[in-house]
């Protein structure tokens, strides 16, 4: 007998006012409640973690060759932008911090929030001309943690197979 983890609804209606501007039934929070407790979504965003840790893998200080620093870097920066995205989408939908359900109230997105503030960090102190950022850069290996949330949301869901086909 299959033991079916069932998804978890964001609950909006306990939540109050996301921001204290969109209130439990704005039409704009429904539709991106709606986007983010998509299963297309969420699988999204787990490909994009395993494209980041592909490139953490590939990332290094050896690396010499301007085109492939310059691919690594648009791509690290368009993966960057995406889990702005997500962060963003779901402080709008769950609230920031005051709330039952807000996003700063799950220990995983108190790290995605950490990891997508340091990016933010980086890219507005790269923007200053002769500024060192190789403090900041430091944290950029917290981006390895992400994987971790990928294995801890899906922690029962191919148990089952497993014991079936490797029993």
């Amino acid at each position: 007998m299959s033991k079916k983890k069932d998804k978890k609804s964001i609950d909006i209606s306990e939540a109050g006012r996301s921001l204290y501007i969109l209130g439990p039934d704005n039409c704009l929070r429904l539709t991106i409640k709606s986007l983010v407790e998509n299963e297309y979504f969420e699988n999204f965003i787990y490909h994009m973690i395993a494209l980041n840790s592909l490139y953490l893998s590939i990332d290094s200080p050896s690396l010499n060759d301007p085109y492939q620093k310059a691919s690594l870097n648009i791509l690290l920066t368009t993966i960057s932008i995406i889990f702005c995205m997500e962060c963003a989408l779901k402080i709008i939908v769950m609230g920031f911090y005051f709330g039952k359900n807000s996003y700063l109230k799950d220990n995983w997105n108190v790290l995605d929030f950490i990891i997508v503030s340091f990016s933010i960090l980086t890219w507005i102190l790269e923007s200053f001309s002769g500024f060192d950022i190789s403090f900041v850069r430091g944290f950029r290996a917290l981006r390895a943690l992400r994987p971790l949330r990928m294995v801890s949301k899906n922690e029962g869901k191919y148990s089952n197979y497993l014991n079936i086909h490797y029993s």
